[in-house]
């Protein structure tokens, strides 16, 4: 389970170092029901998805992934549970 940048490139990726830019990764279950919500910045999440863009497959797609575990343990990031999942989330 991870967090997906589409249409990704290298000027997009790096702007997710810039301190001013947060990220939001909502994790749903089928189509309508959110289950929690991933949000944060850290400067390292740019570089990640930086190195990703430039040592991707040539004539893959421009699509980029952060597991979120790695967002939650490595950058910080807060859980955040929708009102009806209270005390049922992480």
């Amino acid at each position: 389970m991870g967090g997906t940048w589409n249409d990704t490139n290298k000027e997009k990726a790096l702007a997710f170092s810039d301190e001013k830019l947060f990220t939001v990764i909502g994790i749903w279950k089928d189509t309508s029901d959110l289950q929690f919500m991933v949000f944060g910045q850290h400067h390292k999440s740019g570089h990640y998805l930086y190195k990703l863009v430039v040592y991707r497959k040539r004539d893959s797609r421009s699509t980029q992934s952060i597991p979120i575990q790695k967002l939650i343990k490595d950058y910080k990031f807060n859980v955040i549970c929708p009102p009806d999942k209270k005390g049922f989330c992480l």
